[in-house]
């Protein structure tokens, strides 16, 4: 083959070797020959692509927004699909909740498993469950599953906030209402708050439910989760000052990482001050306090060590 029949961006470059440069001199026009060549289209091509209807314009300065914002659509029409009504179980097993959904099935109910789309979440009691604590924060409606029965028999929707669920003997245990907490998570809602709004949580990893459950937990009702770092002394000094609040959950084995902050008196919380303070859609900076004396070193074996 003639050096001359081959194409002409590879013409400076040896057939058998290409990487072998004939010419340095002419490697540039070798290499830049594909993209200053233009492309010829067609006549007809090009009164096709003209009358084409022009697509949705992309933001490309930032793709991020556009992506959340597409993400965010798509769920809404999603959410429609679904009906007015989309409820999500909690405590009641299957067979139960077939039955009830097979009932309301006429009214155009949707029931779904997903907490951002849920309206009315169905269950016989409040729990510390991940899922009953993150769909309280989420559901706008908290329902005990006799409002599925007398609905179906009215064959309409009947006034949710006269079913919400009652539990006396854990109610009692707790020193709280369910239905004053569903007052009081509507009056956030009405005011446009969340019970964790100004809460940065700084959460140990020996904790259970799990760091990355807890954070979702929290997530819900509005909190921040701090990860991979102890909250700084001028950060625990500011707690309840300008609206902002700072809470360390942790466990009696975290001892050792939190010794500088239980010596300088800052507290420190069980896991349990988000259940409760969920629950009860009210923040008690005063119980769940972890006691860490079982752990501390007595004054006398201090000064023992000490001396020794």
């Amino acid at each position: 083959m003639n050096v001359m029949d081959k194409d002409p961006k590879y013409v400076f470059f040896n057939f058998d070797a290409p990487l072998n440069i004939v010419d340095i001199n002419k490697l540039p026009q070798a290499l830049m020959y594909g993209w200053t060549t233009p492309i010829l289209i067609p006549a007809e091509q090009q009164t096709k692509l003209l009358a084409a209807k022009p697509g949705r314009a992309i933001n490309y300065q930032n793709p991020k927004k556009r992506i959340k914002k597409i993400i965010a659509d798509n769920e809404c029409k999603k959410k429609r699909k679904l009906g007015p009504i989309v409820l999500l179980f909690d405590g009641i097993d299957k067979a139960e909740e077939n039955r009830l959904m097979k009932s309301m099935k006429p009214l155009g109910v949707s029931v779904t498993e997903k907490f951002h789309v849920c309206t009315h979440l169905v269950a016989p009691r409040a729990s510390r469950t991940p899922k009953f604590l993150i769909a309280f924060n989420t559901c706008r409606y908290l329902v005990s599953p006799r409002w599925i029965e007398d609905s179906a028999n009215a064959n309409a929707p009947l006034e949710a906030d006269q079913y919400v669920p009652q539990d006396s003997a854990s109610e009692a245990a707790d020193a709280f209402s369910l239905r004053e907490a569903v007052e009081r998570k509507n009056a956030l809602i009405q005011n446009k708050g969340q019970l964790f709004g100004a809460v940065n949580f700084f959460v140990s990893p020996r904790v259970y439910p799990q760091v990355d459950t807890l954070a979702e937990i929290i997530d819900s009702a509005g909190g921040k989760v701090v990860r991979h770092r102890l909250p700084k002394p001028e950060e625990m000094k500011m707690h309840g000052r300008s609206g902002s609040f700072f809470a360390v959950i942790a466990t009696v084995a975290d001892y050792k990482d939190l010794a500088g902050l239980v010596k300088n008196g800052y507290p420190i919380y069980s896991v349990d001050l988000v259940f409760s303070s969920i629950i009860k859609q009210r923040i008690d900076w005063g119980c769940c306090r972890l006691d860490f004396s079982s752990v501390q070193p007595s004054a006398a074996n201090a000064s023992g060590n000490q001396s020794s």
